[in-house]
């Protein structure tokens, strides 16, 4: 009854609840983007780089590691659908079932949610059949729209034969947490800076809402304190 007689009469008592309440809020929010941003560091991330060792000595370091989970060489094919073209990855078949978990087979290319629905029709069955002119030959291909594909844009991949795959000097690595310091000790250069300064920002950016959320849960909590005191002290 006390309580309720200061929640009536009280505007300092009625500010602490409504402090200790919005500090909950905080802590909840804190937690759930604590959980975000580790959740973002321990998934899986994909680097292509390049590397000035021989493929046996850049694969033997590869190999060796036990931060990577998989690697594969990779060559880009422009492919052209109808009227429109695209860059289509080739990996190796490994790499493919690694990472992708997908049986390889040739005359199969995996689209993410994007390209199908732009190469084949949003309302096409997966698979699809189409007919793709890759590196200047016209082939009959399978379309199997994959979910677990990057999305930034429409993104395809496809087997590629290993001896076609020695023949760059482009490599395709997946670390098995957010972390590209581990390519720089084993001597790869990361091709697409971009992308690493916007996941940086991206870790920046998630921090900050950590340490922003919990700094306002502090104060939240002190002003509830101050303000409960206040309210004691004049019943």
């Amino acid at each position: 009854m006390k309580l309720l007689r200061l929640w009536r009469t009280n505007d300092r008592f009625k500010l602490a609840v409504l402090l200790l309440l919005l500090t909950v809020y905080l802590l909840g929010y804190a937690g759930v983007q604590a959980g975000r941003y580790l959740r973002w560091m321990l998934a899986p991330a994909e680097y292509v780089c390049t590397y000035t060792d021989s493929y046996a000595s850049a694969a033997a370091k590869l190999e060796g590691s036990e931060n990577i989970s998989a690697y594969s060489p990779q060559i880009t094919q422009n492919a052209e659908i109808g009227r429109e073209s695209m860059q289509v990855t080739l990996l190796s078949a490994r790499y493919l079932s690694d990472v992708f978990g997908v049986d390889p087979v040739t005359h199969t290319v995996w689209m993410n949610r994007t390209a199908f629905a732009k190469f084949c029709g949003e309302k096409a069955e997966n698979p699809a059949a189409l007919t793709m002119t890759l590196d200047g030959h016209r082939t009959e291909m399978t379309a199997v729209c994959l979910g677990n594909l990057p999305e930034d844009a429409p993104y395809a991949v496809m087997q590629a034969s290993e001896s076609a795959l020695r023949e760059t000097n482009l490599m395709r690595v997946c670390v098995k947490e957010r972390n590209s310091a581990v390519l720089m000790h084993l001597g790869m250069n990361i091709t697409e800076p971009e992308k690493q300064t916007a996941a940086e920002y991206e870790q920046i950016l998630m921090l900050t809402r950590v340490r922003f959320a919990v700094l306002s849960a502090a104060l939240a909590i002190l002003a509830a304190f101050l303000s409960g005191r206040a309210a004691h002290a004049g019943s």
